[in-house]
């Protein structure tokens, strides 16, 4: 077993090949290496575990050991713009956590996603549903990457990773690029020098491929055209519109023509239960000129949300969820310290559309906002006593909770009644609920504010 510790960037690099269950020692922290999760042309990635915390991370050396002192410069510079791109705040992008080096190798410290990548997935058939949270998802991350002038360049189903929480989050920012500082080299004549041409065929756009263009055009649109290879992916279960790396290999010079002149069809036969206006997404992303596409990933969100609209499960999660109009209770009590929020908007992105308010008893014990918190007895609020609900994308007050009498679904009242900003709600009222407004249940104050 090795022990190995961060150092200074000064440091010559050392051939540094860790085993597992070595040990790192990074920021004051000590982790231990469990699996190699890969490789690439520089560097290896590796599962690591604190070991004061038993959190799992990914560890990402760059093996400068291997190369020439004179990449160590750039290489360096790409590794930080790397760290700099994972530091934006997005829930879409994989988080990076610390930069440094050991035995002079750079390293990241970066979120680790167990669910693999999007490429694992790739070939299995995909309801609209699931479709919409791909698209939704890494369309809001470039947006974040494209929001700070960087353009990821390298856009591709292994570059997509599951996250514990499903999340389909965008990774690998080795060769992204900000606008102002795209570390590609470029001579006299504006042409890529050092056969500096990143990316991957199958996905990069035409202007990616041709050293004479390349950054010229480095641009959000290389992305946008690299989405829409990637959603085609997506939809037709692993096949792409130029005939897939065969294609490719059979006959390279061919497939970069068909490439360069390639339009998609807005007639495309789509999968059963898609609606035709993602190929309005396909159309628009997929040209060969840069000037042709969407120029922004926000048009291709607007056309996601309008798919969304007759889709529940992703209006509750994402469409709705953005919804200035839902918020948090701030609950306050009139004669007691005492101070709770209960937070609706999270809980509409979980598809909860009815929110049952009262004191919790013996009998009554699923009242989603307890109104008889641990030291405090108020008897004035009904153990089923209120209710907020989701109608048609907004939220009302409802002084009583649904019974069954009779066999018949009604509000039975409460015994005391439920007041908003100081009028009594009547029987069978559903009663509009707006930021500002006040309501009262006994001793018990509900505040409607904005989230933050």
């Amino acid at each position: 077993m090795h022990i190995y510790h961060s150092d200074y960037e000064n440091v010559i690099p050392q051939r540094l090949i860790p085993d597992i269950r070595d040990e790192f020692f990074l920021n004051n922290e000590n982790y231990v290496v469990t699996k190699k999760l890969g490789e690439g042309g520089f560097g290896s990635v590796y599962l690591v575990q604190n070991k004061a915390t038993d959190e799992f991370f990914a560890l990402k050396l760059l093996d400068l050991y291997k190369v020439s002192p004179t990449e160590f410069k750039n290489l360096k510079n790409r590794f930080a713009l790397e760290f700099s791109t994972g530091k934006i705040k997005s829930d879409f992008l994989v988080k990076f956590y610390s930069i440094g080096s050991v035995l002079g190798n750079p390293y990241l410290l970066m979120e680790y996603c167990p669910g693999g990548n999007l490429l694992q997935q790739i070939h299995y058939p995909k309801s609209q549903t699931k479709a919409l949270f791909v698209a939704f998802e890494i369309a809001s991350g470039l947006k974040d990457l494209h929001d700070n002038e960087f353009v990821h360049r390298d856009i591709k189903p292994e570059n997509i990773l599951i996250a514990s929480d499903g999340k389909h989050k965008i990774s690998d920012f080795g060769i992204a690029a900000n606008i102002n500082n795209r570390l590609t080299t470029v001579n006299f004549m504006g042409k890529v020098v050092n056969n500096e041409i990143f990316g991957s065929i199958m996905y990069s756009p035409p202007e990616q491929l041709d050293d004479k263009l390349y950054f010229k055009y480095t641009l959000p649109s290389m992305d946008i055209y690299s989405y829409g290879i990637l959603m085609y992916n997506v939809i037709f279960q692993g096949s792409d519109p130029f005939g897939g790396e065969s294609a490719y290999k059979n006959n390279p010079t061919g497939f970069l023509k068909t490439k360069k002149k390639f339009l998609y069809s807005p007639d495309t036969e789509l999968p059963n239960g898609y609606s035709l206006k993602w190929n309005d997404i396909l159309q628009n992303c997929i040209k060969p000129q840069p000037k042709d596409r969407f120029q922004s990933v926000e048009d291709i969100l607007n056309i996601l949300f309008l798919i969304g609209d007759t889709d529940t499960e992703f209006s509750y999660k994402y469409k709705l969820s953005k919804n200035d109009t839902f918020g948090i209770l701030q609950i306050t009590h009139k004669h007691n310290d005492y101070y709770q929020t209960f937070n609706l908007r999270d809980m509409i992105t979980k598809g909860i559309v009815d929110f049952s308010i009262g004191r919790q008893g013996e009998k009554i014990r699923n009242n989603l906002i307890n109104l008889n918190p641990t030291g405090i007895e108020d008897f004035i609020v009904s153990k089923k006593h209120a209710t907020i609900k989701l109608i048609n994308n907004s939220l009302f007050v409802i002084d009583g909770q649904e019974s069954i009498i009779n066999g018949n679904k009604i509000y039975k009242p409460s015994l005391n009644g439920t007041l908003i900003n100081g009028k009594k709600i009547q029987q069978s009222e559903n009663k509009p609920l707006n930021f500002g407004d006040k309501i009262e249940i006994g001793s018990y104050v509900l505040e409607y504010v904005k989230s933050n």
